[in-house]
Protein backbone atom coordinates (compact mmCIF):
# COMPACT_ATOMS: atom_id res chain seq x y z
CA UNK A 1 0.00 0.00 0.00
CA UNK A 2 1.27 3.33 -0.87
CA UNK A 3 1.24 6.77 1.07
CA UNK A 4 -1.00 9.40 -1.32
CA UNK A 5 -0.65 12.51 0.07
CA UNK A 6 -2.44 15.70 -1.16
CA UNK A 7 0.22 18.08 -1.78
CA UNK A 8 0.26 21.62 -3.09
CA UNK A 9 2.89 24.04 -3.95
CA UNK A 10 2.48 26.58 -1.03
CA UNK A 11 2.23 29.71 -3.77
CA UNK A 12 -0.02 27.96 -5.93
CA UNK A 13 -2.07 26.79 -2.36
CA UNK A 14 -1.95 30.61 -1.73
CA UNK A 15 -4.20 31.08 -4.67
CA UNK A 16 -6.70 29.27 -4.06
CA UNK A 17 -10.04 30.85 -3.04
CA UNK A 18 -10.62 30.68 0.38
CA UNK A 19 -14.02 27.75 -0.37
CA UNK A 20 -11.87 25.89 -2.99
CA UNK A 21 -9.05 25.48 0.15
CA UNK A 22 -12.17 24.53 2.52
CA UNK A 23 -13.62 21.95 -0.18
CA UNK A 24 -10.13 20.31 -0.34
CA UNK A 25 -9.68 20.51 3.12
CA UNK A 26 -13.11 19.06 3.89
CA UNK A 27 -12.70 16.17 1.36
CA UNK A 28 -9.15 14.60 2.29
CA UNK A 29 -10.37 12.40 4.85
CA UNK A 30 -12.92 11.03 2.37
CA UNK A 31 -9.86 10.78 -0.30
CA UNK A 32 -7.37 9.33 2.09
CA UNK A 33 -10.27 6.34 3.11
CA UNK A 34 -11.31 6.07 -0.06
CA UNK A 35 -7.57 5.94 -2.15
CA UNK A 36 -6.18 2.97 0.79
CA UNK A 37 -9.60 1.10 0.40
CA UNK A 38 -8.88 0.88 -3.33
CA UNK A 39 -5.46 -0.49 -2.92
CA UNK A 40 -5.71 -2.28 -0.25
CA UNK A 41 -8.98 -4.25 -2.43
CA UNK A 42 -7.19 -4.22 -5.66
CA UNK A 43 -3.62 -5.03 -4.16
CA UNK A 44 -2.07 -2.13 -6.26
CA UNK A 45 1.40 -1.59 -5.46
CA UNK A 46 2.18 1.81 -6.21
CA UNK A 47 6.01 2.09 -7.10
CA UNK A 48 5.39 -0.47 -10.18
CA UNK A 49 2.29 1.79 -11.39
CA UNK A 50 4.73 4.76 -10.90
CA UNK A 51 7.18 3.04 -12.54
CA UNK A 52 5.09 1.70 -15.32
CA UNK A 53 3.81 5.38 -16.02
CA UNK A 54 7.58 6.07 -16.52
CA UNK A 55 8.00 7.88 -13.01
CA UNK A 56 11.62 7.03 -11.22
CA UNK A 57 12.20 7.00 -7.76
CA UNK A 58 14.86 7.68 -5.61
CA UNK A 59 16.25 5.19 -2.55
CA UNK A 60 17.34 7.54 0.45
CA UNK A 61 20.40 6.32 1.76
CA UNK A 62 20.56 4.69 6.07
CA UNK A 63 19.89 7.60 7.97
CA UNK A 64 18.92 10.24 4.93
CA UNK A 65 15.49 10.24 5.85
CA UNK A 66 15.92 11.70 9.11
CA UNK A 67 16.78 15.04 7.46
CA UNK A 68 12.99 14.87 5.70
CA UNK A 69 11.89 14.00 9.19
CA UNK A 70 13.59 17.16 11.08
CA UNK A 71 12.53 19.50 7.93
CA UNK A 72 9.23 18.27 8.91
CA UNK A 73 8.72 18.51 12.40
CA UNK A 74 7.09 21.85 12.17
CA UNK A 75 4.36 20.57 9.78
CA UNK A 76 3.70 17.79 11.80
CA UNK A 77 3.39 20.12 15.01
CA UNK A 78 0.90 22.58 13.78
CA UNK A 79 -1.01 19.68 12.65
CA UNK A 80 -1.04 18.00 16.03
CA UNK A 81 -1.78 21.60 17.26
CA UNK A 82 -5.20 22.00 14.95
CA UNK A 83 -6.56 19.02 15.20
CA UNK A 84 -6.14 18.62 19.06
CA UNK A 85 -7.31 22.03 19.02
CA UNK A 86 -10.88 20.71 17.39
CA UNK A 87 -10.91 17.98 20.56
CA UNK A 88 -9.54 15.47 18.17
CA UNK A 89 -6.36 13.03 19.32
CA UNK A 90 -4.10 14.49 16.91
CA UNK A 91 -1.12 13.66 18.93
CA UNK A 92 -2.07 9.93 19.78
CA UNK A 93 -2.97 9.35 16.04
CA UNK A 94 0.56 11.15 15.07
CA UNK A 95 2.31 8.40 17.85
CA UNK A 96 0.23 5.81 16.26
CA UNK A 97 1.19 6.51 12.81
CA UNK A 98 4.82 6.30 14.05
CA UNK A 99 4.19 3.28 15.84
CA UNK A 100 3.30 1.56 12.09
CA UNK A 101 5.99 2.80 9.66
CA UNK A 102 8.28 1.77 12.53
CA UNK A 103 6.65 -1.85 12.46
CA UNK A 104 5.96 -2.44 9.04
CA UNK A 105 9.09 -0.70 7.75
Amino acid sequence: MGFNPIVFNMNSWNKLPADIKKMIEDLEPWYTENRIAKEVAGGRNGEKVGRDKGHSFYELEPGEGQKYLNAAKPIHDDWIKRVEGVGKPGKALYDELKRLIREYS
